[in-house]
């Protein structure tokens, strides 16, 4: 009930504000998807879910935005048709055309689990869902007639009457409506299902047609006049309402009290149908399908043309722009200080320049006179500008707290590009004949030149004492930097291609890049940064379409973008990696555009549209640029962040704040799935797993109880409620503690879910706080003797022991007999063996803090926040490594999985700590062949794949830190046989529109994950075999006369192609040697080259040995000299043979790395996956299950294969592999 109250709250203001100079205070167009090239249409929503139907793989399939996290998915991707979608709560439908014929299938997004509702003979299509119960239409009797599924009770029945056709039921709550052709025209139809009565509701003349029905109200498109307008009837009083205007009104769709419907194909209106109030909420480009939910409305837009439409949305959660001024005149060039807002404008005729202050809410004219000036900027209180009142464009500098004007250029040129930054204000000038950067200081009145080289400068930007800016000094567009300090200059970015324009904030620089564009006459600019202290460069976006005109403050980076057509703005948060939309209204959105700038001072330059917490930019979707500013943080996705991560080691839970109070989340580390274990308009904390059961603090009742849920029965109980607080819990087994202060201080209780008795483990003197329980030990902190000291209680024994002594001992955690806490005294982490009765306090410099652990690791905070890392520490040998190095990583858990929250990003993150843990990476319809896995700590790790689910070979890829699956080459042509090393991912991909106009013309394409880079390696090669990947070098195959010819070159230098390559198959490359397979004396052999030496055979028999591998210090490969597959390795260190399997089935497909081989093997009658480490001399089944597991590959301790066990190839891992 509370959702729905916030809806209508936020809903009503949106009609009180609406037409008011301030703009509307809620809502706020926003895009859901916008793809160049492809359609998405049919948008649905309910609740967080938006669905549509989407043709980016080249047929219709399903795809789901969610609205809480701003992660879009596919939902069924199948060679055939999926169409009309519609969602209820965690459910999609849809019409699938899989089997040749229209059925329906049903998606639960919670459990990532897809079924068909109904395949039946004929056509059912058009589905609608409301809860429990499907709808849809029908014709496997002939004509089409209106039928009913139930979900819970999987019964199926026909509730229309008679053989007309009936098409375009619509559900919701008890109630459907349908359109109705048995009096000749169609008719709306209404069925009651707790009463199973049907009746006509609208049955005139001409057609009625795209009902929709909500509560006791249906509604209609109505052409009995001519012309169609929108019709409502209330079931209840009988009442019929029309809302009668000019031209065609259609597509009704309601939610509550409220009525969205597109208006002459342009216009979105949203209607009140309680006070008959409307307003147009996006007026302009043609528009087709709203459809309307609590948070908001959701059409398919037209506004890039008739062939690529986009899903645009209004969100009702989003506080709506700001108008600084509102007037038709042009209001340009915003530069933003603080609270501080500087523009020009034509109000009076010339262009001048005013300031609005948002806190004060005044605006106040800094220049009146009959002159144009142009590119004004802010900081702190100085204003500057520019005009021509002396003949040339000089800058002038206007200070807020006196008042005065003043003149700082003095020669006879142009002065442009001026920008100022505290005491500095900088600007270019040809006084030299060559555009020059120039530096005036405002504390000493002085000016000098920074630059002397030859070649254009463009866009110099000062922060603090960093001056950057574009220079062409090599007849390319490049970054530089200057230091005014160490006066030297830095080459920030000289990629071949252009660079520019540049902004810079602190230690951040952010350009425009068109290294991506394949050539000068493709306008594709991308965005990148560069951080001077990590020396590390990252793309932000790069996007297919143009960005530019960049802008960083902090941590936003703000730019121009025409992914949408019309230039829009852009915003990411470089801290959460999180990018959110600013302004995509139609028409231009943009940071400066040239207008109100008679001497083209800065045009289509960068500004300073960003400050701490607020953006600006100029809008033209009125037809006259206006200044309009949001607070930055008004987007809840830049708001989601998540707390108090913790596992039970097979399931990670969390507290977020998606739905704006905080609940309690679950993500399966098998199936990779994360779902809400919780819901409630109230807080839910402090989350404890253990085996299927989860315990949180809840505040339903105003203060802190103890509830749980047993995820096996989905039912939810209470621990514990009544007086005062009852917070964080901890569960083992069937037992949960927590502290309890309903005797007015903190004390700890236990309960024994078995029997429901809640027994004190202690109730005494002093406050008992944060109790962990983890088989018969109970741990607390416990200050009853004025410092805080750890105990412990023996559940079994009963008795209570101090472990400590002097100065504060926080935060105990037990997990086993291994017991460890903060020593507040030390700032170190202690602990104590309970099965020994010793223990100690493990010194390292700085501050360590809240100890976890699991088995024999401890992890912990290692630092001061903010600069605080993760380690763990093994207490067998005392070895010490780091987990995640900082800023921001804290609140660890452990079991078997170490899992923490990186508080800048908001997001928990997760690691292995035992061997031997598997888990599904994708699991969907169709084929998913040839897995490769790599990466670096960089980057994050990955694992890629070769996936048919459309019916076309495509590249994927999952990452691992994200836990999110991408397609990464996903196009209508064919994309095959992914490698993986470091950064770099490659694939070989064919491509018929090349220059050459060959179809059969095939390319190996690499991606550079951590500047986000692609490029095309190799060309023209006319057939496709695998590819293999090593940090400097790509080993590939050519067809030739003569056979398969094997290729390597260097991945970042010019390829030098050999005169005779040698002849073979199956290439695999690590270090500087290439090894492979050739038939050429007859049997296949092992053949290895070493880069600079010819390539020579290391094995020679009458026997194949086929499928090498290697590490770049041992080749493995399958051979079956003694009659089956055995594997072999060769020491090329010691220049030794040995035979690793000699079992009589077949082992075959080796890989290796570091001493360990993994292999296929089918001694158990099916595939399976075993590995052998020659550290340790033992062999290890990895995995064994039903079906056939294949293919493995193995890098960076991880183990990927192909798995049929559910009868069609996916992909599954197996992670941390240990000696």
């Amino acid at each position: 009930m509370m959702q729905k109250a916030i809806f209508i709250m936020i809903i009503t203001a949106a009609f009180l504000y609406a037409g008011a100079a301030c703009g509307a205070e809620y809502g706020k167009e926003r895009p859901i998807t916008v793809l160049s090239g492809s359609e998405q249409i049919q948008p649905t929503i309910d609740g967080h879910i938006v669905a549509w139907s989407d043709n980016q793989s080249g047929n219709f399939d399903i795809f789901m935005y969610d609205l809480e996290t701003g992660l879009d998915r596919w939902v069924c991707i199948n060679p055939f048709f999926q169409i009309n979608p519609d969602v209820s709560g965690e459910r999609i439908v849809w019409q699938d055309m899989r089997a040749g014929n229209g059925d329906i299938y049903l998606y639960d997004a919670v459990n990532r689990t897809e079924s068909a509702v109904v395949d039946a003979e004929g056509n059912q299509t058009q589905p609608d869902i409301s809860g429990d119960l499907v709808v849809w239409a029908d014709d496997r009797d002939g004509g089409y007639s209106i039928r009913l599924f139930d979900l819970a009770s999987k019964a199926e029945k026909t509730i229309s009457q008679g053989s007309a056709e009936k098409i375009e039921a619509k559900i919701n709550g008890d109630k459907i409506a349908w359109m109705d052709k048995r009096s000749g025209d169609f008719d709306v139809y209404l069925y009651d299902i707790s009463t199973g009565a049907e009746s006509a509701v609208a049955n005139g003349p001409m057609d009625q047609s795209f009902p929709c029905v909500y509560g006791s109200i249906v509604a209609w498109a109505d052409n009995r006049t001519g012309d169609s307008d929108i019709v409502f009837k209330d079931i209840g009083t009988g009442k019929t309402t029309t809302i009668a205007k000019p031209g065609t009104q259609t597509d009704p769709r309601i939610y509550d009290t409220y009525m969205t419907y597109l208006n002459n194909g342009t216009d979105i209106i949203l209607y009140d149908i309680k006070t008959g109030k409307e307003i147009d909420l996006v007026p302009g480009t043609i528009k087709m399908e709203p459809d309307i939910s609590d948070r908001g409305v959701v059409w398919t837009d037209y506004r890039r043309g008739a062939n690529d439409p986009d899903i645009q949305m209004f969100d009702f959660k989003i506080l709506a722009d700001i108008p600084i001024s509102n007037g038709a005149y042009n209001q340009t060039n915003p530069s933003i200080s603080g609270d501080n807002i500087v523009w020009t404008d034509n109000r009076d005729g010339n262009y001048n320049v005013y300031l609005f202050n948002t806190e004060t809410n005044k605006e106040q004219s800094i220049t009146n006179d009959k002159i144009d000036h142009s590119s004004p900027d802010i900081s702190g209180n100085h204003v500057i500008y520019t005009d021509k009142r002396s003949g040339h464009l000089d800058v002038y500098l206007y200070d807020l707290q006196d008042k005065k004007e003043k003149r700082i250029t003095e020669s006879s040129f142009d002065h442009r590009y001026s920008m100022v930054d505290g005491n500095y204000i900088v600007w270019l000038a040809n006084d030299t004949g060559e555009d020059q950067i120039y530096l005036y200081d405002i504390t000493t009145g002085t000016e000098k030149r920074l630059t002397s080289s030859p070649g254009g400068k463009l866009s110099p930007v000062i922060s603090r004492e960093n001056l950057v800016w574009a220079d062409k000094r090599t007849d390319k567009w490049d970054i530089y930097l200057y230091n005014l300090t160490t006066k030297k200059e830095t080459a920030i970015c000289t990629d071949p291609k252009n660079q520019v324009p540049v902004w810079i904030y602190n230690d951040t620089i952010v350009w425009a890049d068109g290294r991506n564009a394949p050539d000068s006459s493709v306008r594709n600019w991308d965005i990148y940064t560069y951080n001077l202290t990590t020396k590390v460069e990252q793309a932000i976006v790069t996007d297919s379409s143009n960005q530019g005109s960049p802008c960083v403050f902090g941590r936003y980076v703000a730019w121009l973008d025409e992914r949408g057509g019309d230039p829009d703005i852009y915003l990411y948060d470089l801290i959460k990696g999180t990018e959110v939309p600013i302004a995509t209204l139609p028409i231009i959105q943009s940071p400066n555009d040239g207008k109100g700038d008679p001497g083209q001072v800065k045009p289509y330059g960068p500004s300073k549209i960003l400050s701490e917490d607020k953006i600006v930019w100029m809008d033209n979707s009125d037809g006259y640029t206006q200044i309009k500013m949001r607070y930055i943080n008004s987007d809840p996705l830049l708001l989601l962040t998540t707390d108090y991560p913790s596992t039970n080691g097979s399931l990670l839970v969390w507290s977020d704040n998606r739905r704006g109070n905080w609940n309690i989340f679950g993500f399966d580390f098998f199936t990779r799935a994360e779902k809400p274990i919780t819901e409630g308009d109230w807080d839910q904390l402090y989350p404890q797993a253990s085996g299927d059961k989860v315990v949180w603090t809840d505040y339903r009742n105003g203060n802190g109880d103890v509830y749980m849920k047993n995820l096996s029965t989905g039912i939810e109980s209470v621990i514990v409620a009544g007086k005062g607080d009852q917070i964080w819990p901890s569960i083992y087994g069937d037992r949960v503690v927590w502290m309890d202060n309903s005797s007015g201080n903190w004390d700890v209780y236990m309960q024994d879910i078995a029997d429901g008795e809640s027994v004190a483990i202690y109730k005494g003197a002093g406050q008992q706080m944060y109790p962990i329980i983890n088989g018969n030990l109970v741990v607390w902190q416990d200050n009853r003797n004025k410092e805080f000291d750890v105990y412990v209680k023996d559940l079994v024994t009963g008795n209570e022991t101090c472990l400590t002594g002097k100065g504060d001992q926080l935060y105990p955690d037990v997990s086993g007999n291994t017991i460890a806490w903060e020593d507040r005294s030390s700032k170190d982490i202690a602990y104590y063996f309970w099965d020994k009765k010793w223990g100690k306090t493990y010194p390292r410099p700085g501050e360590q803090t809240s100890p976890v652990i699991s088995g024999k690791y401890i992890a912990y905070v290692d630092g001061t926040d903010p600069v605080t890392s993760i380690r763990k520490l093994d207490t067998t040998n005392w070895k010490d490594e780091l987990v995640q190095a900082g800023p921001g990583q804290s609140e660890p858990s452990m079991d078997e999985k170490l899992v923490w929250l990186n508080s800048y990003s908001g997001r928990p993150r997760t690691v292995p700590v035992t061997a031997g843990q598997t888990s599904i990476i994708c699991k969907v319809p169709g084929e998913q062949s040839h897995p490769v896995v790599g990466g670096n700590d960089q980057v994050g790790y990955y694992v890629a794949w070769m996936d048919n689910r459309t019916g076309n070979p495509d590249i994927y890829v999952y990452s691992l830190a994200q836990e999110l699956e991408l397609p990464i080459a996903a196009g209508p042509y064919e994309d095959m046989y992914p490698e993986i090393d470091g950064s770099i991912m490659a694939w070989i991909a064919r491509n018929p529109l090349n220059q050459y106009k060959i179809e059969d013309y095939w390319s190996i394409r690499t991606f550079d994950i951590a500047i986000v880079n692609s490029t095309e390696l190799v060309y023209g090669l006319d057939a496709v075999a695998p590819i293999s990947l090593s940090q400097d070098y790509l080993a590939y195959l050519r067809k030739s006369y003569f056979g398969w010819m094997v290729y390597v070159r260097p991945l970042y230098e010019k390829e030098v192609t050999p005169d005779f390559p040698p002849n073979g198959v199956n290439p695999r490359t690590a270090g500087d040697i290439t090894v492979y397979q050739s038939n050429q004396k007859g049997s296949w052999d092992v053949w290895i080259w070493k880069m600079g030496a010819s390539a020579v055979a290391l094995t020679s028999d009458a026997s194949d040995q086929s499928n090498p591998a290697t590490d770049g210090h041992t080749v493995v490969w399958q051979d079956n000299r003694n009659g089956n597959w055995d594997i072999y390795a060769y020491d090329l260190n010691t220049s030794t043979e040995t035979q690793i399997t000699q079992d009589l089935a077949d082992q075959t497909n080796p890989d290796f790395e570091n001493g360990v081989l993994v292999w296929q093997d089918n001694r158990n009658g099916n595939w399976d996956i075993y590995v052998y480490d020659q550290n340790v001399k033992k062999e290890k089944a990895i995995c064994t299950d039903e079906g056939d597991q294949t293919n493995p590959r193995m890098k960076t301790s991880r183990i990927v294969w192909e798995d049929n066990r559910d009868g069609d190839k996916d992909i599954y891992i197996y992670e941390n592999y240990m000696s």
